[in-house]
């Protein structure tokens, strides 16, 4: 796990951790929260999203960082 550019590119240390799968209501929310912080281009990409897969067709992941050495290579 490390920070990351919009596209996908690292910006600074990895660390280990674990990733969960999120439930309809919580992968909203998580939706809700990606508008509200990157604006117009968040939404628009919500929008692109939506078009080609419906609101089913993403979801939500949950991140949790374990604690433990920084992950080989960073």
């Amino acid at each position: 796990m490390g920070p990351c550019d919009v596209r996908g590119r690292p910006t600074g240390a990895q660390v280990p951790g674990t990733a969960q799968l999120c439930d309809p209501a919580t992968t909203a929310r998580y939706r809700r929260l990606l508008a509200r912080k990157y604006g117009v281009v968040g939404r628009l990409t919500l929008l692109g999203s939506r078009l080609r897969r419906g609101l089913d067709g993403t979801l939500g992941i949950r991140i949790t960082l374990t604690s433990g050495p920084a992950a080989a290579g960073s």
